[in-house]
């Protein structure tokens, strides 16, 4: 919370956002994260004796209503206005005047999740989760292109983002946010276009030259 309020307070542009951040802390083996909005954090992990990971924990998605999810913002002030309209920017105070921040750092939810060597951490916008299910993103972890390499987290990232993206413009496929909308009433096939980003990072001990470290 006090990281996100001390962003919040040095943010230097206009604007909003969700925010996911984490923090190991490897005197405890648990990854703190804070949240708020849409975007989120998924923990991966290999039974004993199974080959393939799964999902063991994730975060949830904070919403207003449907689509409207949780998030940061800094927005121009009365003081900033006559400013704003001198460069032409009548809009963007227009939006601030009838939309004021709801949402606060203390709003975030808070997670300790307990993480092993091994664990593969992915952490991503909503453009990633309202195009892949749960299921869906193990089976390309799980896929043999992705596990050739186990160390190969930036392979991973490069895979999901991918695929993220070109189910965003199927038109015709099952998405979560299909699943989503059809829950609150709306009608929305296919994929969701949006901005995508994934981060993917092992579990490791001592910080090995071979594979990123969380």
């Amino acid at each position: 919370e006090e990281m996100l309020a001390e962003g919040l307070e040095n943010a230097e542009s206009f604007g909003a956002a969700t925010v996911c951040v984490m923090a190991l802390d490897p005197a405890t083996s648990k990854l703190g994260i804070a949240n708020i909005g849409d975007s989120g954090v998924r923990l991966l992990r290999r039974a004993p004796g199974v080959t393939n990971m799964d999902i063991v924990a994730r975060t949830k998605e904070q919403q207003h209503s449907f689509n409207r999810p949780f998030q940061l913002s800094r927005l121009p002030t009365p003081r900033d206005f006559p400013l704003l309209r001198a460069r032409g920017q009548g809009r963007l105070v227009r939006v601030a005047q009838r939309s004021p921040p709801t949402d606060a750092p203390r709003d975030a939810d808070r997670y300790d999740f307990p993480v092993q060597e091994g664990d593969l951490l992915l952490a991503g916008s909503d453009g990633l989760f309202d195009n892949l299910s749960d299921s869906e993103m193990c089976d390309l972890v799980n896929a043999p292109s992705a596990t050739a390499d186990r160390q190969s987290a930036d392979l991973i990232a490069r895979l999901l983002a991918e695929a993220a993206a070109r189910r965003s413009e199927d038109t015709e496929a099952t998405t979560p946010f299909t699943l989503h909308a059809k829950e609150h009433g709306h009608h929305h096939p296919g994929g969701k276009v949006d901005d995508v980003t994934v981060i993917a990072a092992w579990v490791v001990q001592g910080g090995s030259p071979d594979a990123p470290a969380l």
